[in-house]
């Protein structure tokens, strides 16, 4: 059988070549599955087109990197900048790290998450913010609560704030207090509802915020009561309460055993003026 000459020529760097084995080749050269190779081929290397007319060697990536695209031929990359996913299915991973925003958007339930961990408490979620340079008290970060507007716009129409009242120092001996804000919109903005916690002296407090006095109160039970529980307690009213009448009493002296002595007071109250007031024990 005739041998089959080898065409000369430079070589390109990385390029898709016939191997080298002479100055001609048998049949069976020809046909073997070493006969093409890249220049400076290695285990691991990929076949891309860098052009219309040309082959190329793609060296292999480093482990756990993955094949992108970017303007016109494939890169190995280590992060995928915006990407979508569509369809269903399961990814699993040990953790998905991001430097940008994760958007899902899907009709439907868009999230579930469930620590499956057998235990009594599981930490399900963590959100962190910050990461500033030097921390200050009152530093806070925020959830917003998203809706449709009328104009079919997402709108804020609720947000829970976490503050750092007291930043202090977990590794030394200060103290560090927070406290939950919620906020709530009204007349088209967002104002502090209620703020729950401990300032920056760790004295704890539940605020109810009211602009224009346009907020009920109510306590709804069928057989409870509200109750101060603590040493100091005192129930304070600083405007009207609209009730025929109220106790107030004191039970600093009772003990675990049921033993003591309560002290109750009647307080009757009309059109925001005590109209009467007895110590009934």
């Amino acid at each position: 059988m005739p041998s089959r000459q080898r065409r000369g020529g430079s070589q390109i760097a990385n390029e898709f070549i016939h191997k080298d084995v002479g100055s001609s080749l048998s049949e069976a050269e020809y046909d073997g599955i070493g006969a093409h190779v890249f220049n400076s081929q290695a285990t691991g290397d990929i076949l891309y087109a860098s052009s219309a007319t040309q082959l190329t060697r793609l060296a292999k990536g480093a482990a756990n990197t993955i094949l992108v695209m970017g303007a016109s031929i494939p890169a190995w990359s280590s992060t995928l900048t915006s990407p979508t996913i569509t369809g269903t299915g399961t990814i699993g991973c040990g953790a998905i790290t991001s430097t940008g925003v994760l958007t899902v958007t899907k009709a439907g339930l868009a999230a579930s998450i469930q620590n499956t961990t057998d235990a009594v408490s599981n930490q399900v979620l963590k959100l962190g913010g910050g990461n500033r340079g030097t921390a200050a008290d009152d530093d806070n970060a925020y959830v917003s609560l998203m809706l449709d507007d009328d104009s079919e716009t997402q709108l804020e129409f609720a947000r829970l704030i976490w503050v750092a009242s007291d930043v202090g120092n977990a590794g030394a001996a200060t103290s560090s207090d927070g406290q939950l804000q919620i906020q709530i919109r009204r007349n088209n903005s967002l104002i502090e509802f209620v703020n729950m916690g401990y300032d920056v002296n760790s004295q704890g407090a539940i605020t109810w915020n009211s602009p224009a006095n346009n907020i009920d109160y109510t306590w709804t039970t069928d057989t409870g009561s509200l109750r101060l529980d603590g040493g100091n307690a005192a129930l304070v009213c600083t405007g009207t309460m609209a009730s025929a009448g109220f106790l107030v009493g004191s039970n600093a002296g009772i003990d675990d055993s049921g033993s003591g002595t309560i002290t109750t007071f009647s307080i009757t109250i009309e059109k925001g003026i005590i109209t009467a007031f007895s110590k009934l024990s």
